[in-house]
């Protein structure tokens, strides 16, 4: 794949807790730092025990003032 410097890229990943959500989202944030310079990986969760919602974000951008979710 290829990028210019500006590039970023925002992956939103949601489901209920066990389904590998968080698990998904962290693969893709490591293998995202082969091809680009800054990663950033947002899990978020509910304060259910088991089955609750479950989100993460992960933002790849090669600078790093394009981190930002906005």
């Amino acid at each position: 794949m290829e990028t210019t410097q500006t590039t970023k890229k925002v992956v939103k990943l949601g489901g209920l807790g066990g389904q590998g959500v968080l698990t998904a989202g962290l693969l893709l944030a490591q293998a995202g730092m082969n091809s680009f310079k800054h990663v950033t990986w947002f899990p978020s969760y509910s304060a259910a025990m088991r089955g609750g919602e479950v989100d993460c974000t992960v933002v790849l951008s090669h600078r790093n003032d394009n981190l930002k979710l906005t």
